[in-house]
């Protein structure tokens, strides 16, 4: 089961929170942005905090998140649905 809510919250940055999966150590976030190959590219690999600054996304207004939880031996969750990114 994939991380089920992902906030980005503009206040100056947008900070991605993700709710913890039972069994998960870390969580992949990837992005795609709004325009062009539109192909997912890995952004970063987050662990126990769960919560990432995506300030350098702002820019990149209508660019999609999305999130899947990876416990021991690499096992990981389906990616969660895409989520985009809005400026308040």
């Amino acid at each position: 089961m994939p991380p089920t809510k992902i906030s980005l919250t503009p206040s100056g940055k947008i900070r991605l929170r993700v709710v913890p999966v039972d069994g998960a150590d870390r969580y992949d976030v990837q992005y795609r942005t709004a325009t062009g190959n539109r192909k997912w590219v890995h952004l970063r690999t987050i662990t126990a905090e769960r919560k990432l600054d995506l300030g350098n996304l702002l820019e990149l207004k209508g660019a999609e998140v999305r999130v899947r939880a990876v416990g021991p031996g690499r096992a990981h969750s389906d990616w969660s649905p895409p989520q985009k990114v809005e400026a308040a």
